[in-house]
């Protein structure tokens, strides 16, 4: 399928392992996203669109009991793992890669080998999403030693209901198996004939929580208690 936009020809190619041009090897998937313009909080307009090196991330539900949200415990929580990704699109380590280029920023379209190995034993899909972060850049972080701090905005999409059934996709998942060629969401949104309006660039807007207030109160209580000791022992 053809589509043109802005005086640009871009050719999709809908269906499994279209994209791939070769088979996967035994441990690993193929994995291609289409997903169309990401954007920032603020709107879906040309302005809006991810810068090209803006982070983006994979996380894997691997106990299939829905994602847990960015914090400032880590970039997955909850027993979410982010996803090692190999090939095109990867930059500056095995898990963040960055939306778009100069000439179409913010056009999410990659194409990546993900190694099962680091999920160990499981025998069921795994659900995935993913996650960008208008405001940071994919070479200047690095995951494993850098937390996100409170605050800090974020998009995630993730899709566990059939949009594309005509194209075998009914969802995020990486299957059990290796050897295998995906496709998933080939250009979503309405800008390329896709099923979804621009808001799905926009799915799930969040920031990081501040800590919890809760936990605030109860340390100032704290705080006040200790000076009136220590004012009260002085007295």
């Amino acid at each position: 399928m053809i589509f043109a936009m802005n005086n640009r020809i871009y050719l999709a190619a809908i269906g499994l392992g279209l994209f791939a041009g070769g088979s996967a090897h035994a441990g690993f998937v193929t994995l291609s996203i289409g997903l169309g313009y990401l954007h920032d909080a603020e709107g879906t307009g040309i302005e809006h669109r991810l810068a090209p090196d803006a982070l983006c991330i994979l996380v894997a539900d691997i106990n299939r009991d829905g994602f847990g949200p960015v914090s400032e415990a880590g970039w997955a929580t909850g027993g979410d793992v982010l996803v090692t990704v190999l090939g095109t699109g990867s930059q500056e380590g095995a898990n963040q890669f960055s939306p778009g280029n100069d000439l179409e920023p913010g056009f999410f379209s990659r194409n990546l080998t993900i190694d099962l190995d680091q999920f160990g034993s499981f025998s069921e899909p795994i659900p995935i999403a993913l996650r960008w972060f208008p405001t940071l850049r994919a070479g200047d972080v690095d995951l494993d030693a850098t937390p996100p701090n409170a605050g800090l905005p974020y998009g995630e999409f993730f899709r566990q209901t059939p949009r594309y059934a005509e194209f075998g996709v009914e969802g995020w998942f990486l299957p059990a198996s290796g050897g295998q060629s995906i496709t998933l969401d080939p250009y979503a949104t309405s800008e390329f004939m896709g099923t979804d309006d621009p808001e799905a660039g926009r799915a799930t807007q969040r920031s990081v929580p501040e800590p919890s207030c809760a936990l605030l109160l109860m340390a100032a209580a704290l705080g006040i208690t200790a000076r009136r000791r220590r004012g009260s022992r002085i007295s």
